[in-house]
């Protein structure tokens, strides 16, 4: 089983509630942003074999219309004998060759057994099969902390966002203290997302240039990030999942992480009603201060 899941969908503990029956699969991969598979997964999936895993595509959804990639008209999927419904669109932007996959199982002892998750998502997109899911997943989180929810604050497409005067610099600076974050948990400097192995090891210009890949590659000038599609259709994004947990990891390290401590404040008075959703929060967000 291959699940897809957003760390602020799921419930308790980030697990899909659908996994608590063990009679649904033998085993599971689960792709998804934020850090708690460790523990949701070696924890509570059932299964003979237990992975992580992150995914970088570019994709939108809207409410009316169709499922844009897979050319199917409005009504129900496939032959109309499933239950499952097309409610919107899903406008895929990245195709094949531009999707990414990294998969690693939590257990050692049960990493060949992802080779046969990889051959499925290679339909889908490049695969990279890792034995350090730990670390490749905190690379993704450093990126996620820089683009999602700072972005989404300011309402608007991530490549604008990131146009706005010391706008860019301060995703930046967010990607920055999550590097910290992740040096601090244990994880390696690694390429993600198709980047060469000759990336620098240098922590500030490696989010530097996974975050310009970011910028190049898995996102289009209309491309809106998840927590931004969440906030417009009045759901939960992964704000305590992504920049909370640099966040809290920093602080269990006796360091403080102010530009992510500051986009979840913001960020959770949007989601409280206390802060309208608008491109006028930029002068806010960008309050606390340029970099010294």
């Amino acid at each position: 089983m291959v699940a897809g899941a957003k760390s602020a969908a799921t419930g308790s503990g980030g697990e899909p509630s659908a996994f608590d029956d063990p009679g649904h699969a033998h085993g599971c991969q689960r792709l998804q942003k934020g850090l708690d598979v460790r523990f949701a997964a070696a924890g509570k999936l059932v299964g003979d074999l237990c992975g992580g895993g992150h995914t970088k595509v570019a994709q939108s959804a809207v409410h009316g219309g169709h499922l844009i990639r897979q050319r199917l008209r409005p009504g129900r999927l496939g032959s109309g004998r499933r239950d499952a419904e097309v409610h919107g669109s899903l406008n895929r932007q990245n195709d094949h060759d531009e999707s990414w996959f990294a998969l690693g199982a939590l257990d050692p002892a049960k990493q060949p057994q992802v080779e046969d998750v990889a051959t499925l998502l290679r339909h889908a997109g490049r695969v990279e099969v890792t034995d350090d899911i730990h670390s490749a997943k905190w690379m993704k989180l450093v990126v996620n902390a820089a683009e999602l929810i700072p972005s989404a604050i300011v309402d608007t497409a991530l490549n604008d966002a990131a146009r706005l005067p010391g706008m860019l610099d301060l995703m930046r600076r967010a990607g920055y203290e999550a590097m910290d974050a992740a040096l601090a948990d244990g994880a390696k400097i690694m390429p993600i997302i198709g980047m060469p192995p000759v990336m620098s090891n240098h922590p500030e210009r490696y989010v530097d240039e996974i975050f310009d890949e970011v910028l190049k590659t898995f996102s289009r000038d209309d491309t809106l990030t998840t927590s931004l599609q969440d906030w417009r259709k009045g759901r939960r994004a992964e704000i305590d999942e992504v920049n909370g947990w640099v966040v809290k990891m920093l602080a269990a390290h006796g360091k403080a992480a102010p530009v992510n401590d500051h986009v979840v404040r913001l960020a959770c008075e949007i989601e409280q009603g206390r802060r309208t959703l608008t491109d006028q929060n930029r002068d806010d967000l960008l309050a606390i201060g340029p970099s010294r």
